[in-house]
């Protein structure tokens, strides 16, 4: 049924328990085969098992199983090896350490701002967040030697989709996102919007609020 055999285990097993023999059933695991891809370490869809780099990703599945959408800092922590680096940021910009190096910060690969005093990323126009470990001057010029903090932006699909989602949370937490996709009058134009706005007074008294707007057309 469209299954590859992944893992199997098979065999005959022998207990003798008093003086009985007992032989267990034949025990068979099957699984679906998924190779996890990349941009990062390799700028294209290359198989991480292929990618002689320590790259990890975190999907868009468990960004909003975890309900990660508002806040980078929660779907980093599905990384080994990151820390935060900053105890004094309040929420208010992003900051780590991968394997206790400086790192930094890409958008669909390209730079994407400082990572002390810059700005707090939300991961609602986000599909995976891919995490390099180890420099990557090869790839992106000079840099930090802990590595880069990838975000892989979603992009225009061929059917249509509407998504609207509400968030209400403690300390007067509400965020309200949009996302739209699918063709435009011409079917080789596709487009995508993505739209979020979130506003907390936070467990310190510190008001965060944030509007983001995300257009993005794709041409076939």
């Amino acid at each position: 049924g469209g299954e590859n055999v992944v893992a199997g285990c098979c065999f005959e097993a022998q207990r003798q328990d008093a003086g009985k023999i007992t032989t267990l059933k034949e025990v068979l695991v099957r699984a679906k085969s998924e190779k996890n891809k990349a941009a990062t370490g390799s700028k294209t869809a290359t198989p991480l098992s292929d990618i002689p780099a320590t790259i990890s990703v975190v999907p868009r599945d468990i960004i909003e199983t975890q309900n990660a959408t508002a806040d980078l800092d929660k779907s980093i922590r599905n990384v080994s090896g990151v820390t935060q680096s900053s105890n004094s940021n309040y929420g208010f910009f992003n900051n780590y350490l991968i394997r206790g190096l400086n790192m930094n910060f890409l958008r669909d690969g390209a730079p994407d701002g400082a990572t002390s005093n810059g700005y707090a990323r939300s991961l609602v126009d986000v599909e995976q967040v891919e995490v390099l470990k180890g420099p990557g001057s090869a790839l992106y010029g000079s840099g930090a030697p802990g590595g880069s903090v990838n975000l892989v932006s979603k992009t225009p699909q061929e059917n249509p989709g509407r998504t609207f989602a509400q968030l209400f949370g403690s300390f007067e937490t509400y965020q309200t996102s949009l996302d739209l996709t699918g063709p435009t009058w011409n079917e080789n134009l596709l487009y995508r919007l993505n739209g979020n706005y979130y506003t907390s007074e936070g467990f310190r008294d510190l008001n965060r609020s944030t509007a983001e707007v995300f257009p993005t057309i794709l041409w076939k």
